[in-house]
């Protein structure tokens, strides 16, 4: 693994991540799901800001380690978005940044109606997920070799409408001209 992908959470983050904390507010008190946790940088952030309890889902065993590392105080689980180890009504928040697009292809559904399971009665989704663009299509090498998916906002919102979810804000990062 290369040298850059063992440094600490804190080095980690990009622009993205910290849109991504601003963009779930505050956390203080509050029992966070974070699905497709990868290397705990969230989970770390949630705890330094008073989360109660993060609960934190990877299906792959040796990213979970890594996220142990980074943040101990959370709760790890080796589960599948698509069927979540925990009880109905049990999380006030949940998270899902850039997991969307790698479930099983038209499993995305299926994988939001569970997290709504999970979530209290008046609970919020975070999601974030590439935009479909032309250019983000064309230039994602992964979007060719791996049928990595891009969504468009309407294909977005119809997802996570069927889900169960009401689409309360939209904000888009990115893009060619954040590049000025």
């Amino acid at each position: 693994m290369p040298a850059r992908y063992e440094d600490s959470a804190g080095q980690r983050l990009t622009g993205r991540h910290r849109k991504s904390f601003q963009f779930t507010g505050g956390v203080d008190g509050v029992r966070v799901l974070d699905v497709g946790c990868s290397y705990g940088w969230f989970e770390k952030w949630a705890l330094e800001n008073g989360c109660s309890r993060v609960i934190a889902i990877e299906p792959d065993a040796k990213t979970l380690r890594a996220a142990r590392t980074q943040a101990p105080g959370a709760a790890y689980l080796r589960a599948s978005s698509l069927k979540l180890p925990l009880q109905s009504a049990s999380v006030e928040k949940a998270v899902l940044w850039e997991v969307l697009e790698h479930l099983p292809k038209d499993s995305e559904i299926e994988a939001l109606k569970e997290i709504n399971r999970v979530l209290k009665n008046g609970g919020c989704l975070y999601l974030s997920t590439p935009h479909k663009t032309f250019w983000a299509c064309a230039l994602d090498p992964a979007w060719w070799l791996v049928s990595h998916r891009h969504y468009s906002l309407g294909e977005l919102k119809q997802c996570v409408r069927k889900a169960g979810f009401e689409v309360a804000e939209v904000d888009f990062g990115g893009g060619a001209w954040e590049l000025f």
